[in-house]
Order: structure tokens, then sequence, then C-alpha cells
């Protein structure tokens, strides 16, 4: 028919430091029973205060665990976030590196036309010596600006896209290995 009503009162107390230690280790009453080698309904009984004679072989084990609970000190694992998330990190990481690449790869287009053009001007120069003196200042004017312009966009550092790029691709390693480490659900 239920316990009598000093036993009620009893179980609306916090828990023993018995019942304290075995949440913060993190583990069930089953499983704290066994260790201690008692009952989990003997180990309820205790944590609730319905009991209070911890066995004594219990009671060496719980003295040892108090003493050394920094060992079971564990950091939380790191939070896998959801898939969704994932797959939208993965997007915005490879379209970042698909437009670096078509940075860099419209910047080196553009340094191989000034480059030739400067190229082009300056051989016709040496070749054609005899040419009018129009297209000569002409030819001698968009050299300079070839070079010049080729010059200025050389001073912008394409190794920081280039670095951008390889730290790209180790967040999309590093998802990838975090991916498959993931523990299955």
């Amino acid at each position: 028919m239920g316990l009598p009503p000093h036993h009620m009162h009893i179980r609306r107390h916090a828990k023993t430091s018995l019942g304290l230690t075995r949440e913060e280790l993190g583990i069930t009453q089953n499983t704290f029973g066994r260790i201690l080698g008692i009952e989990r309904t003997y180990l309820a009984s205790l944590e609730t205060r319905i009991l209070s004679t911890i066995p004594k072989s219990a009671r060496a084990i719980l003295d040892w665990i108090d003493r050394n609970m920094a060992l079971f000190n564990v950091p939380e694992p790191a939070v896998v976030p959801e898939e969704k998330m994932i797959q939208l990190e993965f997007r915005k990481l490879l379209s970042d590196k698909e437009r670096l690449l078509e940075k860099i790869g419209k910047r080196m287009a553009k340094e191989k036309n000034l480059y030739q053009t400067g190229m082009v001007c300056k051989v016709i120069q040496a070749h054609y010596p005899q040419m009018n003196e129009g297209l000569q200042k002409h030819l001698e004017s968009m050299a300079y600006d070839a070079d010049l312009s080729l010059e200025i966009l050389r001073e912008e550092p394409i190794l920081r896209m280039k670095a951008r790029i390889k730290g790209i691709e180790a967040e999309i390693q590093a998802l990838e290995e975090g991916i498959a480490t993931e523990p299955a659900a």
C-alpha cells in the first residue's frame, strides 16, 4: 500500500553524495551498482536515503572513486553539426574556393595578356625601326601601359588568394574527417 508518510518525506530530499557522484560520473544506477557490487534497487535506496548502510566493499570503492574523481573528468565531445549545416558549410567553402580559383585564373590570363601585349609592341618596334613616327609612338605607349599595368597587377598579392584556397581545402578536409569520425546514430 505504499511507504509510511515519514519515508515519503525522505524521498523529497536531495540526493546523497552517492547519487551526486554517480551523476557526475554520468552512469546509470544499474552500472554503478554493478561497479560497487550491490543491487540497483539497494543503490537507489541509498541515493534517496531510505537506506544508509553502505557495504564495506562498496565503501572502499567509493572512497577510491572520490579520491580519484579527476580521472573520470572527460571533456565533452565536440558537437557535430547537423547534416544540413555541414552540407551548407561544404557548399560555401566549395563556392569560395571556386570563386578564388576563377579570380586567380582571370588574374593570370590578364597578366599573360599584358605581358604579351608589351612583348609584341617591343618586338614590332625592334624589327621595324623604319615605321612611321606616329605608329612608333603608339606602340611605345602601348608597351609602356602594358608594362605599367603588369607591374601594378603584380603588386596585388596573389599568394594571399592561394593561401586562402589552401585554408579552404583544410577546412573541407576537417569537415570530411569530422563526418568520418562521427559516431553512428
